[in-house]
Parts: structure tokens; sequence; C-alpha cells
């Protein structure tokens, strides 16, 4: 009997041992788990801040670059080894872009010739402040690897906000007067992921066989949102009345606008043109379809939208990036003489006011706006800039604006206020109240 209950004890014990061992074994696991992902999460977060600090310089050193340039100076054959980096440098180096760029416009890291030592690689060390200590440390040994600058980008990117609907986008490209076609692009897969939405439709309203706008209760719950593409443009000499006319006949216009509406259906309904994004058509709503801005900015037409199919982004036809894609080609100014650069561009807006949506315009020499035929866009910058936190890499893109002097366009519109007298500054449906 004493046998079977020491068996008894024995085995008792060496089951409570296995539990108890098997026990802290996981929550030394658990321990492990949670201190390694901390740790990733940390370095992620290092790494990403330092590709920021990256394009924070690259901000500085574009400022440079334009201020060498405002001052006539031109690009230097040559990089020299010593001495600070001059003007002519900054911009051999704007015009020569590698890794290093910004590290030597900054003088952050010695100076080379990129043409005889391309992608040499060197980083620029992102100081750390301990919040602890409150001293410099450089524990995780931040820094930017690689940032480079791109003054020619093949379309224009921004946002259109709950807050701010309507985005003027100026078309500064080498030779404004070749462009044919723009082609507008609008709510990226990031969008759709950041709402956690599927795809929802408008139903157009059918009156007496002609085709509405969606009702407000339908189109403010859509995704995509309904998207508004209005056309400015001069000649080089040109009168401010020629805004309000347009000529069909031949095909001119100086102003017009076009309502874009996402559909998930392939069919002309009615007087609404539907439109494909495919690899043969790219969308493509042509003059001889619409007349597009000259029927728009008439004020004797019926200004009906067009039905654009739009689906997942990626999608099998569909652009990878955005699920809205349409061409439009555009007509010549009025008068036919060449096209003022500096009053040419484009204003888009969502007029039901949501979603948050992001946008890409491109203008191309082509009556059907192709990748192939693609003009750059000079007055926007893009940035890519390379972080790192010890082995751990991140990498940021970033769009900052060019500004000229000679070209400065207004954000947002004004309205005078017959009640009191007042400039009103108009940002959305809603107006911000106050005097200037």
């Amino acid at each position: 009997m004493k046998k079977r209950t020491g068996a008894a004890s024995f085995y008792i014990v060496a089951i409570s041992t296995l539990l108890f061992t098997i026990i802290a074994m996981s929550f030394a696991a658990v321990v492990i788990s949670e201190l390694v992902r901390t740790t990733n999460s940390d370095l992620s977060q290092s790494a990403y801040d330092s590709a920021l600090a990256g394009i924070e310089d690259a901000k500085i050193a574009i400022t440079n670059y334009q201020n060498c340039l405002k001052q006539g100076y031109t690009s230097a054959s040559s990089i020299s080894p010593s001495g600070n980096v001059s003007c002519g440098e900054i911009i051999y180096y704007m015009e020569h872009p590698d890794c290093d760029m910004v590290g030597h416009i900054l003088n952050r890291i010695p100076k080379s010739d990129p043409a005889s030592n391309p992608n040499a690689g060197s980083e620029v060390l992102v100081q750390e402040t301990s919040t602890q200590s409150g001293d410099n440390t450089n524990n995780m040994e931040q820094a930017y690897t690689c940032v480079k600058i791109s003054n020619d980008n093949p379309d224009y990117r921004g946002t259109i906000a709950t807050g701010e609907v309507t985005r003027v986008v100026p078309i500064k490209v080498a030779h404004a007067d070749d462009i044919k076609s723009i082609r507008i692009k609008w709510y990226s897969s990031e969008n759709q992921q950041k709402d956690n939405a599927t795809l929802r439709f408008s139903q157009f309203n059918q009156l007496n066989h002609t085709i509405s706008f969606p009702r407000l209760s339908q189109s403010t719950e859509a995704i995509p949102p309904t998207m508004s593409v209005q056309l400015i443009q001069t000649t080089t000499n040109f009168n401010l009345s020629d805004l309000d006319i347009s000529n069909p006949s031949n095909g001119t216009s100086d102003s017009g606008i076009l309502f874009l509406v996402p559909t998930n259906e392939k069919s002309s309904n009615h007087n609404i043109k539907s439109t494909y994004y495919d690899v043969s058509s790219n969308n493509a709503v042509v003059s001889s379809d619409t007349m597009n801005f000259v029927k728009a900015g008439s004020k004797t037409s019926s200004n009906l939208p067009l039905s654009v199919y739009c689906g997942e982004p990626g999608a099998s036809g569909l652009d990878p990036e955005f699920a809205c894609s349409v061409s439009i080609e555009i007509p010549r100014p009025i008068g036919g003489g060449s096209r003022n650069p500096n009053t040419f561009m484009v204003v888009l807006s969502i007029p039901y006011g949501q979603p948050d949506t992001d946008f890409a315009v491109e203008v191309c020499t082509s009556t059907v706006c192709q990748n192939a035929n693609r003009a750059s866009f000079l007055n926007q910058i893009g940035i890519d800039s390379t972080g790192r936190a010890n082995d751990l890499y991140r990498r940021v893109e970033a769009r900052v604006e060019s500004i000229s002097d000679n070209a400065i366009v207004p954000r947002y519109g004004v309205q005078l206020l017959d009640t009191n007298n007042s400039l009103v500054k108009i940002r959305d449906a809603k107006s911000e109240s106050g005097s200037y």
C-alpha cells in the first residue's frame, strides 16, 4: 500500500513539474515574441523617421537649388574636392541625381563626382536624442542611405480631402502647346484600405429618357466618389470674356467642365457615354463622343455626366493603383493661337464632398493619353528617400510643389457677400466666415 502511495506521489510530482515547465516555457516564448515584435516596431518606426529626415533635407536642397537658379548660376563642369559647395556644384548634383546628392548639396558627406563615382552608397547619420537621459545617442544607428530628387515626373499627384474638396492643378510642361489629352485617375488602393470599404456605385436617375446626376443620398455613400474636372486655358493673348464662350464648330474653348460618375456597368445608357479602361481604349473620351470640354462649356447644352467604368485596382484591364481612370481629349484654346503655359490648368473637385481620394493627373501629346506619350510635369518634384535603423530599412516617396514667382495659382475661391460687403474664402460647400 505504501509503495502504491509513493508511486502515485511520484507521478503527481512529475506531471506537475512537466506542466509548470510547459507553462514557464510558453510564458517565456510569449515574452520573447513580444520583445522581438516591440524591437522590430521600434526599428521600423526609427527607419521611417530616418527616411522622413531625408525628405526634409531634400526640401532644403531643393530650396538651395532654386535660389541658385534665381541668382543666375549655371551648372559647374566638374566638382572640386575641397571647399564649400558652390551654387554651380549644387546645380550639377541636381542635374546628375544619385543616392548621395542631398548629402553632397548640404555638405553632410564629402563631395564627389557622380559621373566618376556613381551610387557611392554614403549615408547621412541621423542624430538621436535619448528621452530618458536627454543626451545625444545613436543606439539604433539611424541614417538615411539614399535620397533621390526627380525634377521630371510622369504625373501630378495629390489628395482631395473632405475639408478641401477642390484642387487646382497647374499644368507645367516643357511644351504646353503640344498637349492634346489628359488622363485623370482617382481613388487609390490606399484610400480603399484606409476606408476598409468595398466599392459601392451610385445609380443614375432616369427622367424622361435622359440621365441626371445620382441622388445626394446615393452619391454621398458611393465609393469611388463622383469627380468633376474643369479645364482652364488661354492663348498668349486673350480676353477674359473668352472664358465664357465656346466654339463647337471648330472645337475650341478656354473653359469647360465634365462630371465623371463611377459605374460598374459596361453599357451605354441614353445620353450617357459609358467608357472603359482597358488596353485598347484607355477609357478614352474623344471629341467625336462628347465634344468634351467644348460642349461642357456651352451654356446652351445639357451638361450631362459621363459614366466611367471603375473597379478594384489591379483587376484585369484596370489601373494597378487607382479604381478609376479616364483619358479625355482636350480642345484648342479660343483664337487658335499658342497655348499660354501660365494659364493652363485643371481644377478637380468631389462635388458630393466625400470620401477622401488620392488622384493623379497625366497629360499627353496624343488624342488618347497613353504612357508612351506622357509629358513630364515640371511643377512637382519627386523625392525618394530610404532610411535605416540598424539593419532594417524603410522607403518613403513624397511630392513637393515647385513654386514659380511667375505662376502663382490660388488654392481657394472667394465670394463677395452683399449683406456686409465682405470677402469670404470658400473651402468647400460651406463658407468659412471672415473678412479680409
